[in-house]
């Protein structure tokens, strides 16, 4: 059986290095190392869609997928940035809220992106109606990502408050 780890390298708008992106791919029989006749091969996606040597028949179609994916793993992390840097939501300040909390705030941004937009947060919404702020669809689902990351740091951190 192949597998293959893709990783990606994740910079913020300034080109900042700010973390890695690891799919795993188990039983294919393509990757990095497949995708054209280099000797060693890629160590990653990127260095194989920019060999010269690869043919456009040779370049899966999880390619563009895999980038338009990274692009949006990158916005979650710009807006989990802003939360941090902004807004002052750091860890300790995450570790504060009962377990669940900060998921349930992510929820009610994913359900509002697709309802119809109105000033009144969902009933899932756990703070005050002055901490509601919706914005376009896209960018409500962004912050209930990034949110949804800040609850799994908390679990991954073992901090819960009841």
């Amino acid at each position: 059986m192949v597998v293959w780890i893709h990783t990606l390298e994740l910079a913020d708008e300034n080109g900042k290095p700010t973390g890695r992106y690891r799919r795993t791919e188990r039983g294919g029989s393509w990757g990095p190392r497949a995708l054209c006749d280099c000797p060693g091969g890629h160590a990653s996606i990127e260095e194989a869609e920019n060999c010269p040597k690869l043919a456009p028949e040779k370049r899966p179609a999880y390619m563009e997928q895999f980038g338009r994916t990274a692009e949006v793993v990158r916005a979650i992390e710009r807006e989990r940035l802003r939360q941090v840097e902004g807004e002052g939501f750091d860890a300790q300040h995450d570790s504060q809220h009962p377990v669940g909390e900060l998921a349930r705030a992510g929820a009610a941004y994913a359900f509002d992106a697709f309802e119809l937009p109105c000033a009144k947060p969902p009933f899932m919404w756990p703070w005050e109606v002055v901490g509601w702020k919706p914005k376009d669809p896209r960018r409500n689902l962004v912050r209930a990502a990034a949110l949804i990351v800040a609850e799994i740091e908390k679990l991954d951190r073992g901090t819960k408050k009841p």
